[in-house]
């Protein structure tokens, strides 16, 4: 979601973002654009990715950009096909002739919105001299205080969607309610409050590993946990009676099938999202990433004012009716 060196090198749709943002803050080619030079749009890019250590549940989207689909801004929806049922004809002869069936997969097709998540900020024109007189910008304070709730939006769309957003009868969900999600119910919160033979119970006979076998998964590559259920499962692993120097989650984690636990503060209480880091199984789709350019100013007496752009989506799917994120809740 965020303008990086080497995904401007490896994407070359997100370097059309790039240079279409570039184009809308070039002065020379609309004249009503403040005239800001370039050391003024590093810093506010600067700040823009800097910001991202400051929103709890940034990581979990950061973690993801490996699996980043980048789009055509006009694309509100992302579609694709559901594999359907295929001919099982696989023949086996010595003369190797070729089977007669040459079928294609019958499937449904399916989709996920696109929406946009927008914002801005600005300065009063004398305030922004006033602080510019004495070596200060008004401008990356107000930016700085405001993409830190644009980051709270992002990471709260990656998790929950947005309700009011269908686009061609597809809702605009995220990771934790996604009709490709697994959702588990773990009633007794034994994730935040279980011993250790309970949550061993959980994730090998009980409701999570019963999941996992279900959907025919071995291995999560990241579970994500709140703090609750991470300070439960760095409880020092027992043997016989005696306290090891391992926690739970290091000692059983391999037996259970999670690659890694980590913790997020964008879950709470008895909260876990595990997901299969895959592309067959998730992706985040960026119709547009974190944008920021200048409103015009027409008169000098104009206000600097900023708007911040993006265009995120949350794409979950099966795998031959399997699915592969899993999100586990009381």
């Amino acid at each position: 979601m965020f303008f990086e060196v080497n995904k401007l090198k490896s994407d070359a749709r997100m370097k059309a973002h790039w240079d279409r943002m570039w184009m809308e803050r070039n002065s020379k080619k609309n004249p009503l654009v403040p005239n800001l030079d370039l050391g003024f749009w590093r810093e506010i890019d600067q700040a823009a990715l800097d910001s991202r250590r400051a929103a709890d549940g940034m990581e979990i989207l950061e973690d993801l950009s490996s699996l980043q689909r980048t789009l055509h801004v006009g694309k509100t929806i992302a579609g694709y096909t559901e594999s359907g049922s295929i001919s099982d004809e696989v023949k086996i002869s010595i003369d190797g002739q070729l089977p007669y069936s040459y079928d294609d997969t019958a499937g449904a097709a399916a989709g996920d919105p696109v929406p946009m998540i927008t914002a801005g900020f600005g300065v009063n024109w004398r305030k922004q001299a006033g602080f510019q007189s004495a070596n200060l910008d008004a401008v990356l304070d107000a930016q700085q205080a405001k993409m830190q709730v644009y980051n709270e939006q992002l990471v709260d769309y990656l998790l929950y969607g947005a309700e009011n957003i269908v686009v061609e009868g597809a809702p605009a969900l995220g990771l934790t309610n996604h009709s490709n999600t697994q959702a588990v119910t773990d009633t007794n919160s034994h994730l935040s409050t279980g011993t250790q033979q309970q949550l061993d119970a959980l994730f090998t006979t009980g409701v999570i590993g019963q999941a996992l076998r279900d959907n025919r998964v071995g291995k999560l590559d990241v579970a994500w946990v709140s703090p609750e259920v991470f300070a439960n499962l760095q409880s020092l692993y027992v043997v016989g009676g005696n306290t090891t120097d391992r926690t739970i989650a290091e000692a059983l984690g391999a037996r259970w099938g999670i690659g890694e636990f980590r913790q997020t503060y964008a879950l709470s209480g008895n909260q876990m999202l595990g997901y299969v880091r895959e592309r067959f199984a998730l992706q985040t789709l960026v119709g547009m990433p974190t944008t920021i350019v200048a409103r015009p100013r027409p008169v000098p007496t104009s206000n600097y004012n900023f708007d911040v752009l993006g265009a995120l989506g949350v794409q979950v799917k099966k795998r031959s009716g399997n699915k592969q994120v899993f999100y586990v809740s009381n």
